[in-house]
């Protein structure tokens, strides 16, 4: 997880820190969860983006960077918290694309019974199509048989006859 990778880097910002403000746990808090936030929306985390990031966020925040890695080194726990948000993050993110996935799935299910409500209804016009042929051809076959019977009975009768 880009989480192992950030540890060092927070680490060194420790190490690069000259002053030693204090900050508030709940603002290293609220750090973390902003940082969680930053750090889930970069495609391709690599140490430098991942230090800039921690910049830009104490920045926004208004606390020194130096004052946030001291934050860090003082408190073992950083990485875990830091987890734990990132963590949350990925599982809104996933639930999100659970979503999606299923809304994409239902219309394609939705597609694909229409497709086939299609074919069945086509398939049902080609047998009323052929029934009615059909019968159309056992009708007129009916004809040129009572025709035929006809005609073979006159000349039945005339042979009698004669």
């Amino acid at each position: 997880m880009a989480g192992g990778k950030l540890i060092l880097v927070l680490v060194a910002l420790a190490c690069l820190a000259g002053c030693r403000e204090k900050l508030a746990s709940e603002k290293a808090d609220e750090i973390l969860k902003d940082l969680a936030v930053e750090l889930s929306q970069l495609d391709k985390p690599s140490s430098d983006s991942q230090l800039g990031k921690v910049q830009d966020v104490c920045k926004k925040h208004g606390i020194p960077a130096e004052s946030f890695s001291i934050w860090v080194k003082d408190n073992s726990d950083a990485n875990s918290r830091l987890a734990a948000h990132l963590q949350t993050i990925y599982d809104k993110q996933l639930e999100g694309r659970k979503s999606q996935l299923a809304a994409q799935i239902k219309a394609v299910e939705d597609e694909g019974a229409k497709a086939a409500d299609s074919v069945r209804l086509d398939a049902q016009k080609k047998v009323q199509e052929l029934e009615a042929a059909t019968r159309t051809e056992v009708e007129k076959l009916e004809t040129e048989f009572k025709q035929k019977e006809l005609e073979l009975q006159k000349a039945i009768q005339e042979v009698r006859n004669q």
